[in-house]
C-alpha cells in the first residue's frame, strides 16, 4: 500500500470515524459505563417516577439533545457551541492524536476498515430483533 501524505491520512481519519458513528447508530445502542453509586441513583429515581431507568434515560437524553438544539444564533443560523463541548472536542483529538502514531496509523486504519466491513455485513446478514415499547 503506497504511504499516505498527512491530509490523505487525515481524511480517512475522518471518513472511518464517520462509518464507525453510522454503525453504531445504526444498531440504536449506545453503552457506557457509570460509576455504582450514580446507577444505584438512576434505578431510585426512576421508581420514584414509576418508570423503567431506559425509557427515564432515553427522556433525559433526548430534552438535552433539544436543548442543545435551541442553541441556534438567529443571526448566522449556526449551532452555537459551549466552551464544554469545545473542550470535550479538544480532548478527544488530543487522544486520538496522542494514540495513534504516524507509524503504524495506516496499519490501525486497515484493521478499522476490515472491522467496519465485517461488522456491516454481519447487520446485513442478521436483521436486529427489536421488542416493541
Amino acid at each position: 500500500m503506497p504511504k499516505l501524505t498527512d491530509k490523505q491520512l487525515q481524511m480517512r481519519k475522518l471518513e472511518m470515524a464517520a462509518r464507525s458513528r453510522a454503525s453504531v447508530a445504526k444498531k440504536e445502542l449506545v453503552q457506557f459505563r457509570l460509576e455504582a453509586d450514580k446507577i444505584v441513583k438512576l434505578f431510585e429515581i426512576a421508581a420514584e417516577n414509576e418508570t423503567h431507568m431506559g425509557t427515564m434515560l432515553r427522556e433525559w437524553v433526548s430534552e438535552r439533545i433539544a436543548h442543545e438544539q435551541a442553541k441556534v444564533s438567529p443571526r448566522r443560523g449556526q449551532q452555537a457551541r459551549s466552551t464544554s463541548s469545545t473542550n470535550t472536542d479538544l480532548f478527544v483529538k488530543e487522544r486520538t492524536s496522542d494514540f495513534y502514531s504516524k507509524a503504524n496509523a495506516e496499519d490501525r486504519l486497515d484493521a478499522l476498515e476490515k472491522r467496519i466491513a465485517k461488522l456491516e455485513t454481519k447487520s446485513k446478514q442478521s436483521p436486529s430483533k427489536r421488542s416493541s415499547g
